[in-house]
């Protein structure tokens, strides 16, 4: 199928999705300002993005919930004010966008004046969240990310005097390199009075072995987060088992180490690996492979092999904010105290910035992978 033809596939199935209004019910009215064209990997990557968000209003229809839909293929370069200027975003409840950081100023100055919740989806860093309390940022900067990781994985199963941070160089020159993590953690050890060794890949093994406590749990972090590094510290730690069977340790990944998983899971489990992530595809779940199979059916294609899917998250975010919509109105802000859905892939938790901002998503998971080869989702 030609992407033309895909796009009014999509189409026609989003006019199928508003019809059946479910009786008694005020439809919820979204607006949706993305590039959903086919002329470059933005515009089929936001296609995706926008399908899944159609399963979900589908998936809402049948559940009673009614939504109207106003869409606009937003492009880079297109002009944001006159797409504002045509009035059938006026009365919205909430609007999904915009892509484009140059386009949000314009967007957020009518979820304000309108006060109609505006949800960023995707990685755009902006002020407007310091003074649009209507506002909604689903993206996280990976410096933020990083301090909720350095203390939710030390506080994870035991004090501070039970365990012993090593950090091992990787002589890694490329970019995977992760130098602002690791000072940030020596930083935090500090403040917190937890130990931490620095030890290096190419030690010998009796000066390797001699950086793990043998009476605490030792933490290990590398500072790359390069797949051969990370083999070659997997073979490091094969050793210290080898040399000791009694010490006990545990593995913090990088988020990249899930393009690895297909065929690293044993050393995962093997060395009780804990990856951090805002989310996590399980290509097994049942959710997952329906939405996949309905994927294929309407549009003939399959989806998009990137981590995190985009039909998912169109899913997981339309899903959340409708449903949040439906059951608590205005007031809904997405704290801890509403309770919505479990999410597919992405869950979704938003604090509020300062008393005059919007929302910024603050939920962050670890992947588990565990010694018995099970796979646990701790989330925060």
């Amino acid at each position: 199928m030609t992407m033309k033809r895909s796009l009014c596939s999509m189409m026609l199935m989003a006019m199928m999705l508003m019809t059946g209004v479910a009786l008694g019910a005020n439809p919820i009215k979204v607006g949706v300002l993305l590039p959903l064209h086919n002329e470059n990997g933005d515009g089929f990557r936001m296609v995706e993005y926008y399908r899944g968000l159609l399963f979900a209003i589908d998936s809402l229809k049948q559940e009673g919930v009614s939504v109207e839909l106003t869409t606009h293929n937003v492009r880079e370069n297109a002009n944001i004010d006159s797409v504002l200027q045509k009035g059938d975003l006026a009365n919205s409840d909430i609007i999904f966008g915009p892509l484009y950081s140059k386009q949000v100023s314009a967007i957020s100055m009518l979820s304000k004046l309108k006060g109609c919740k505006m949800v960023i989806p995707f990685s755009i860093e902006t002020t407007e969240l310091n003074n649009n309390p209507n506002l909604f940022q689903v993206y996280q900067k990976p410096s933020d990310l990083e301090d909720v990781v350095i203390e939710n994985f030390t506080k994870l199963s035991f004090k501070s005097s039970d365990c012993q941070v090593i950090i091992i160089d990787c002589n890694d020159s490329t970019n995977f390199r992760k130098p602002t993590f690791t000072t940030k953690l020596k930083a935090y050890c500090d403040k917190n009075g937890i130990s931490y060794r620095i030890t290096n890949v190419l030690q010998t093994d009796k000066a390797f072995v001699k950086a793990f406590a043998k009476k605490k749990m030792n933490l290990v972090v590398m500072n790359s987060a390069s797949s051969p590094k990370m083999l070659e510290v997997f073979a490091r730690l094969n050793m210290v088992r080898e040399k000791n069977e009694k010490l006990k340790f545990k593995v913090l990944g990088y988020t990249e180490w899930l393009m690895y998983e297909s065929f690293q899971y044993d050393n995962f489990c093997k060395n009780d690996v804990y990856v951090p992530s805002t989310y996590y595809y399980r290509a097994n779940d049942p959710r997952v492979v329906n939405m996949e199979n309905k994927y294929r059916f309407w549009f003939k294609q399959d989806v998009q092999l990137a981590l995190p899917r985009f039909v998912i998250t169109g899913f997981d975010q339309g899903y959340y904010f409708l449903k949040g919509i439906s059951k608590y109105g205005k007031t809904f802000v997405g704290d801890a105290k509403q309770k919505v859905n479990d999410a597919i892939q992405m869950p979704l938790h938003f604090k509020r910035v300062s008393a005059t901002g919007g929302y910024k998503n603050s939920d962050m998971m670890f992947i588990h992978y565990r010694n018995d080869r099970a796979l646990e989702l701790i989330n925060y």
